[in-house]
């Protein structure tokens, strides 16, 4: 999507430390974290495939051709 970790950040209304520290492995992501950042994604077309609840892979959603 093309994203620094502050336009993550600031999207998802966090902290731009913390989604450092999630890439970097520092801490866990809390749920509600994982929540939000999921969301930006998401809305910007990034589809999630979960099998049993874990997330087993992703792909972006496709769009229409613009005239």
């Amino acid at each position: 999507m093309n994203l620094t970790q502050r336009e993550l950040a600031r999207l998802a209304e966090i902290a731009p430390q913390t989604v450092a520290d999630f890439e970097r492995g520092a801490r866990q992501p809390h749920p509600n974290n994982i929540k939000a950042m999921r969301q930006v994604f998401e809305t910007g077309g990034l589809r999630f495939r979960e099998t049993g609840g874990a997330i087993v892979g992703m792909d972006f959603a496709r769009r229409e051709a613009q005239p």
